[in-house]
């Protein structure tokens, strides 16, 4: 099949036969036609979306489990940056963690965990709502916790260093507060790439390509502006014509009722 044949190739949201160039209703189901180009999902899709269901269903129990063992009994831990044993149930592995460690480990399992729960949802949505799931993603779903986590830990540094300014001190430091950031830039990891761009962006100063394309915008725009004054002057013009006319019409109607 050739990459023509291929854009023009529907197969329907229902029963996922082939429909033909040009049909609105599957032949085989009576359905109507998605749009010529949209992707429906096949059984190949289906495989894959149970595979990375499943691997998503694992990663998020797993990290759960490690994340309830690591979490502080209380905050004055934190406070006091104490050492405390922590031990693996059912297991008899323990080791010690210090307060630091443990927000970094906090914070690494809450972006995995939120990495994990915009999973579910976009495999869910993908799947039921829109039916277009799409095996190719899914190196997408196997690297979204791995991403997560490394936003987090990247968020978790930010703050501790003082850029991102919620609590650098150990002692006022909110453990929830900071776990529930790393667990929303897990989950909702292009707005925290844009975020951490922008802050880029200011520490470091844009890249010369940027620079490039910001020196390139004032043309446009001012090519754009000479436009807007085109467009101001000629619907002034029409302005004044409308308004003369209605002048002269006022003039006539008032020496018709003089005479």
């Amino acid at each position: 099949m050739t990459t023509s044949q291929q854009k023009k190739t529907k197969y329907c949201i229902n029963c996922g036969k082939e429909i033909l160039a040009g049909v609105t209703i599957c032949t085989e189901c009576g359905a109507q036609a998605p749009p010529l180009g949209k992707h429906v999902t096949q059984p190949a899709d289906l495989r894959v979306a149970l595979r990375v269901s499943v691997y998503t269903i694992i990663v998020f129990v797993v990290v759960a489990y490690f994340l309830i063992d690591v979490w502080p009994a209380n905050t004055e831990d934190l406070a006091l940056n104490a050492t405390r044993s922590v031990t693996l149930y059912p297991t008899d592995v323990s080791f010690s963690l210090g307060a630091e460690t443990s927000l970094i480990f906090v914070m690494i399992f809450s972006g995995i965990i939120g990495a994990c729960v915009f999973s579910f949802f976009a495999i869910s949505h993908h799947l039921g709502a829109e039916k277009d799931f799409d095996k190719v993603w899914e190196a997408w779903y196997l690297l979204r916790p791995v991403v997560g986590a490394g936003l987090a830990l990247v968020f978790y540094f930010l703050l501790r260093g003082g850029v991102l300014t919620i609590g650098a001190d150990l002692k006022n430091l909110n453990l929830v507060g900071v776990a529930s950031l790393a667990g929303l830039v897990g989950m909702f990891s292009e707005q925290a790439m844009i975020r951490l761009e922008a802050l880029a962006d200011t520490l470091l100063g844009t890249a010369p390509g940027d620079e490039k394309k910001k020196t390139s915008k004032p043309e446009t725009g001012g090519t754009d502006q000479k436009l807007v004054g085109e467009k101001a002057d000629e619907q002034k013009k029409r302005t004044d014509e409308k308004g003369g006319i209605k002048k002269g019409l006022a003039d006539e109607e008032s020496r018709e009722k003089g005479n």
